[in-house]
């Protein structure tokens, strides 16, 4: 591609939405229903992309990350619903890695691979309430790309991830075009999809939607869910955002970000799959179910960068 987005090597992201309404309620008595709201929940990132093989008919690059999600409520003290307890005394965190593979075929054809394993949940610090069975979560996506010229590629392939909280397979299209004027467009449909423009050689601007979520191994503590080891937190939503990037210095950039936050999900049930089933079909008997309020977003992101003299001698 002529114009293309910044690659990020390594880079560190504070995010987070502020002030909104959350209401529950569960199909089990004891547990009853609750609402509050949230002052803020933020999350903070750490990524780092690294190549692993970079020749011109096969790239493979591996990434590890860490990422930690704090929820502040605004009425702490009188605060007695399980979920808020939990989530205001343990973060949501997730570790993980992933590989991405790029391998061309004949002619302009590609086939592209990600692989995902992480281990996702509000973990104990008690190694006793802590095995890696509990909190491990893989994903995985396959596609077949072509590459019709210097400005225009595109793919179809499938999914299998969390994505949307629940875990779930879905066919998936992507969409990379380079425009007039150094605009270009970036989709993978249907979770996400950016339009951007390059300024000039160090500024970028952008607008996004992103589908984001995940699935936690969580724990209600005080409740009779307390000795349930399977609770998992599905949760998604819709992110709305504009972006600005732009160049401090050869390696490093800055990025800021404001938008909206539309919840898709945010409920619990007892497994990550159907009791007695073999194939990867999600539970979704929900024994909590929340409606978690739309909210303003704001995030800050510093990233590292190599620059194109530094990829062309990669290739080689």
């Amino acid at each position: 591609m002529e114009t293309n987005f910044p690659m990020r090597f390594l880079t560190f992201s504070m995010d987070a939405n502020r002030g909104y309404g959350i209401s529950s309620t569960s199909t089990i008595d004891e547990i009853g229903s609750g609402s509050t709201e949230i002052e803020a929940n933020r999350t903070a990132k750490i990524k780092m992309k690294f190549p692993i093989v970079y020749k011109p008919n096969f790239i493979l690059t591996g990434s590890l990350d860490y990422a930690d999600e704090k929820f502040f409520f605004d009425d702490e003290e009188d605060m007695d619903f399980p979920l808020y307890v939990s989530l205001e005394d343990r973060n949501l965190k997730k570790l993980g890695s992933n590989f991405n593979a790029l391998i061309h075929l004949k002619g302009n054809r590609s086939l592209v691979v990600r692989t995902n394993l992480s281990l996702a949940g509000d973990f104990y610090r008690d190694n006793s309430h802590f095995t890696l069975k509990k909190y491990l979560k893989f994903s995985l996506a396959a596609g077949y790309g072509i590459k019709k010229n210097n400005r225009l590629y595109y793919g179809f392939g499938i999914y299998y991830g969390y994505t949307f909280g629940s875990p779930s397979v879905y066919p998936a299209i992507i969409w990379t075009q380079r425009f007039n004027n150094n605009y270009g467009l970036d989709a993978l449909l249907p979770q996400s999809i950016r339009l951007w423009k390059k300024l000039n050689e160090k500024s970028f601007i952008y607008s996004e939607a992103r589908v984001i979520g995940d699935s936690y191994t969580v724990h209600l503590d005080n409740s009779i869910l307390s000795k349930i080891e399977s609770l998992q937190l599905r949760k998604s939503s819709l992110l709305l955002k504009l972006g600005y990037t732009h160049q401090l210095n050869d390696w490093v950039w800055l990025e800021a970000k404001l938008g909206y936050t539309e919840n898709l999900n945010f409920n619990i049930s007892e497994s990550n799959f159907s009791k007695g089933s073999k194939l990867p079909k999600p539970d979704n008997d929900y024994i909590l179910k929340s409606t978690v309020k739309g909210a303003p977003f704001i995030g800050l992101s510093v990233f590292i960068s190599p620059p194109a003299y530094f990829i062309d001698k990669l290739k080689k």
